[in-house]
Order: structure tokens, then sequence, then C-alpha cells
């Protein structure tokens, strides 16, 4: 698995790139042998203004040439990236459960 990390207007401090690092790993290792790149992205919407505004958007590109795409909007970057990171995890599980739920139903033989 690739991690890229980008921003927009702001830039990420180390501290804040450790904590993504950590987060995905925790959270998505078990996928990690699936997903080609993960791209993050985070975006300060309403700039200077303050306010709920700090987007994390997670890129998945797994093995099966499809992307995965989720995104939370939250106050606080390390508390948008949580959010991000939780329905990232979510998402792969609720994949993998369906293509394995739907290889195994047999073929209905009329």
């Amino acid at each position: 698995m690739h991690i890229k990390i980008n921003s927009r207007d702001f830039s990420i401090t180390p501290a804040l790139q450790q904590f993504i690092e950590a987060k995905i790993q925790f959270a998505l290792n078990r996928y990690a042998q699936r997903i080609r790149v993960l791209e993050i992205s985070l975006k300060d919407i309403n700039g200077p203004r303050g306010g709920i505004d700090k987007q994390c958007t997670i890129k998945m590109k797994i093995n099966q040439f499809k992307t995965l795409v989720v995104e939370d909007t939250s106050a606080d970057a390390y508390e948008s990236v949580v959010a991000c990171t939780q329905r990232a995890k979510r998402r792969m599980e609720r994949h993998y459960t369906r293509a394995r739920t739907q290889s195994r139903r047999s073929p209905v033989i009329q």
C-alpha cells in the first residue's frame, strides 16, 4: 500500500503526518495487500474564516482497478482524519463482504 498525503490551503505538520500514517496503518492494515494506492487529501474549505471546515478525503485504489472514496468534514483536522479512516475501514469491509457473499452464491438451476 502506497500512501500519498496532500493538503490544500494549509500545511501539514510532521506531527499531523505521523498521526495520519498511524491511523491509516491501524485501520487498514488488514487490507494493505489489496490496496495499491491510498491518497489522502486535506482541505480547509472556509480558509481563515473558521468554522467546521477541515475536509478529509481518502481515495483507495484497490486491486480490481476500482476506486473507493470516502470523505468527512470536521472542525479539527485530527477529528476529520479519525472519522474518515473509520469510514474507509467500514467501506473496505463492506466491499469485500459483498464480493465474498456474491461469489458463494450458487447459480439457480431450473
